[in-house]
Formats: structure tokens, sequence, C-alpha cells
């Protein structure tokens, strides 16, 4: 009589594949998987084109903006430390082992510590205008050092690029709410149009200029008294150029330390324009994660299916996709089924030994929070779907693998506690009672709710939650095991929170 190893959305983390197989293997055991096979984090390995210098990984999903300042200069520390402590090849293949694709880029995108030091830099300006009062600003540690400053000019080259972009009405608005800080004159307005009045040119100045406007003044006379005997027409050409020259100075200081508010600043959004925001968005575009999980299951999954299957000859292996899992995986998974290394499940049905039936089906309904929504349905279309495969089984005697859990159970609690599975599946069970339904998608719902298992009428509903969070050093290794002739025998590989 077959027995089998259940286990759910490892995400392409092999420790935790190597880990089903040989529990299988040891237990004589076929396996059943439940969807998001392949991983979807990405790290980007930055390969220097030359070979002289050592690669980077930053791992993505560690990027995460701080509360404070909305910036990545945390991050950005502790991937530098995390570089610092493992060579590029050991970090490569730990990553890559819990689950990451790794994307190589060459390094004309900067190094770890350039995107450092831009962060900082974008640190430092946010402080300072988090200062609510005039003294405080100007008491405030605004200056840089040399390698900082080309960082510096970066940005406002930036911020510049973001003003230009600024509709005219949003260029209006703000001219005028800057002006009626300064108390111009209404016969001066015209020499302050918004150009002279922007951010990026007044962060320039003040920068530039920064507690000089005594100096500025007294130069400024000086240097009239010198070209006080020279041509008149010249004489007023220079005396124009060197007193709009101070005037702008003075401009710098009052418009930095006591008109721009730190709603003006925040509005530029400069953290999201960094450059490791750049790499972030760019290798985490689809077709990267699409590329790395064909790749996985090319390199990783069909050898180790391979080996499982000549070590194993009479033990099988049942998957369905889950909504992580690009729709193009597809491909390799119907090549693995036409190898005879799985049975691949999309929307159908397969025949298990003793009269049993298996049905998978990958979809999960529709949600606001989606990564990639190929997998994705209305709970009508849901039934619909459902309904249609129910005429091909006898419930009695049919397991469903179903990447969906059903909702308002212990099955689908997210982490606020909230209910996060499928109606139409709920209704689905309590009407057709088949034997077994085995779920995933929601990881941290047995962790949440206490539970991996819940009878639905008479249906035995289980969730083990996911595999991507499975480690040695943890021992939290999220599966099920069981006989479909005795589901009292069930035995939970992970640990549950003590109620």
């Amino acid at each position: 009589m077959a027995k089998y190893i259940f286990g759910t959305d490892p995400h392409g983390n092999r420790l935790a594949y190597e880990r089903l197989f040989s529990i299988a293997s040891q237990e004589q055991l076929s396996v059943i998987l439940g969807g998001d096979l392949t991983p979807k984090l990405v790290a980007v390995k930055i390969d220097d084109e030359d070979g002289k210098v050592p690669s980077k990984v930053i791992p993505l999903d560690l990027v995460q903006p701080s509360s404070e300042h909305q910036t990545y200069t945390d991050s950005l520390q502790k991937i530098q430390k995390l570089n610092q402590r493992f060579t590029p090849e050991d970090l490569t293949r730990d990553l890559q082992e819990r689950g990451y694709i790794i994307h190589t880029v060459t390094n004309g995108i900067g190094d770890i510590s350039a995107m450092l030091e831009e962060n900082i830099v974008l640190d430092r300006l946010a402080g300072f205008f988090q200062q609510e009062t005039m003294m405080q600003r100007r008491h405030y540690h605004l200056s840089f050092t040399k390698d900082e400053k080309l960082s510096l000019e970066m940005l406002i080259d930036l911020i510049r690029d973001i003003e230009q972009d600024f509709p005219n009405s949003q260029k209006r608005s703000l001219r005028e709410s800057w002006i009626k800080f300064l108390q111009i004159d209404p016969p001066e307005l015209h020499k302050y149009p918004y150009e002279r009045l922007a951010l990026s040119i007044n962060l320039s100045n003040y920068i530039l200029y920064r507690g000089k406007v005594p100096e500025a003044q007294t130069q400024h006379q000086r240097l009239l008294a010198q070209i006080e005997s020279a041509d008149p027409g010249i004489r007023e050409l220079y005396a124009q150029a060197l007193t709009y020259a101070v005037d702008n100075v003075i401009l710098a200081e009052k418009l930095m330390e006591s008109v721009y508010t730190p709603a003006i600043f925040n509005s530029l959004n400069l953290g999201e324009q960094t450059t490791i925001m750049y790499l972030k968005n760019q290798s985490s575009k689809l077709e990267v994660v699409q590329t790395g999980q064909q790749r996985f299951v090319e390199e990783y999954l069909q050898p180790r299916l391979s080996q499982f299957k000549a070590e194993n000859k009479e033990l099988q292996v049942y998957a369905i996709l889950g909504n992580d899992d690009m729709a193009k995986c597809e491909d390799n998974m119907r090549a693995l089924h036409q190898e005879g290394l799985l049975t691949y499940l999309s929307n159908s049905v397969a025949q298990l030994p003793d009269g049993l039936q298996l049905v998978g089906y990958p979809y999960i309904r529709k949600s606001e929070k989606s990564f990639y929504n190929a997998w994705e349905k209305s709970e009508e279309a849901i039934t619909a779907d459902l309904e249609r495969l129910a005429t091909q089984t006898d419930p009695r005697s049919t397991i469903w693998v179903v990447h969906n859990p059903p909702f308002g159970t212990t099955l689908d609690w997210g982490y606020e506690q909230e209910h996060l599975g499928c109606k139409a599946l709920t209704e689905f069970i309590l009407k057709h009672q088949p034997l077994l339904t085995l779920h995933g998608h929601i990881h941290e719902s047995p962790q949440q709710s206490g539970q991996f298992s819940e009878m639905i009428g008479t249906s035995m509903a289980v969730n083990p939650g996911s595999l991507l969070e499975y480690s040695p050093e943890k021992d939290n290794f999220n599966a099920v095991t069981f006989d479909p002739r005795d589901l009292t025998s069930m035995c939970y590989l992970g640990n549950l929170p003590k109620q």
C-alpha cells in the first residue's frame, strides 16, 4: 500500500528538497508537491568586468528602506558586512541553496560602497530637512567628504531632473508659497522665477557657501570699491553681477534654513531613485525571475528527480505549480512528465495505486497583493473548474492538491490572523466531501493558528506551511507523511507553537 510525503511552497529551497527526498527514500514514500516549487527571491552578483575586483553579492530581499528617512543605508551596511564575512563563492552557494535566483551583472552599475555612500549622503540631507527651526538647521552637520561630494552632485543632478519634469501648475504653486515666506515686494517679483527658487540650485549654493554670507557681503563691498575707477558701463555690469551673486548666497541660506519644508524634500522620493533601487527594480523584473526559475528546474530539479527515481524505482512524484511559479515553467514540468520523472498535474486527474485518484489544481483566488497573477481566477471560475474536475472522480477515494487553502479555516490564517483562503473551495469541500485535501500558499498559517489540519465535514484538509523557511539549524521542516487508508496516522514533521 502506497504512503506519501506532502510538502509545499519550497520556492527553490534546495536544502528543503534534499530533506524531502531523503525522508522519502528512507521511509519509501511517494512525493506530492503542492506548488510554488521554483525560486522567486533574487540575489544580484556584481562581477568586475576585468576580474580584478572580487564579486559582490546583494540579496535583494534585504534591501529595505529605513523607517526614519526611507533610505537604504542600514540595508547596505548589513549587505556590506555579509560580503566581508563570506567569499563571493560561499555566499552565492549558500543563497542558491536557500532558494535564491543568482542574477549576474557587470560592475558598471557601481559597487556596494558607492551605493552606501549615496544613501549616507541622502540620509544627511533628509536629516537636515527634518530639523524644524532655523537654528536647528543652521547647526546641523551638513558637510561632506571629497568622495561624498561626488554622490552629492549626482543627487543634485537627480533633483534638477525631477524638477524639470514638474508640471507648470506645480512650479507656480511652489513659487507662490516660497515668495510668500520670503516676503518679496511685488515690484521685485520678476527677479524670482521658479528656476531661481528651485531646491536643486539653492541646495548646491548652500552647500558651497554655507555660513559665508557675512564674508560674501564684505568681499562684495571690497570688490565694488576696486572697480570704482573702471569704465561706467563695465563698472555697472560687474556691480550687477556681484550683487546678484551675493543675493543668491543670501537667498539660498533663507530658503534652506527657513522656507523649504520636510514635505518638499520627501516628495522627491529620492530613496527610490538611488542606484540600489535601480538595481533592485531591474533585477526583479519578471523575465529575470522566469529565466531563473526555468534554470532551477533544468539545473537542479531535473537531475535531482532523476537521482531519486533511479534510487527508488517504485516511488512516484506528483506535482502542481503555484501562483509564484511563472507560467512558462509549465513547459519544463511537461518535459519532466514526458521523461517519467514526475506526474505533472494542472487542472487534471491522475490515478494512484489502490484505486485512489489525485487531482491537482494550481489556481488561487484573485488578490490585491500579487507578485504574479497568471494563476489567479475569480471565485466563480474556480467553482466551475472544481465542479468539472469532480465529474471525473469519486470524492470518497480522491485526494485533492489545491494550492489555495479553504477560506474560514485554521489553514488560511495570515500574520494578522485574517482569513486569506478561497470561499469557493470551502463550499466545494463541504458539498463533495473528498477523502483528503492538501494545500499551501499561506506559509504562516500553521504558526499563526497552531493547526496544520482540520476536518471540514468528513473531509480532512491539510496545510503544513512553507518549506521555503527550512534550514537544518532551525529544524523547521514543514511537511506531512500519511497513509490515505488511515489518515488518523498522519504525521506532521514540523513544530507547531504551544497552545
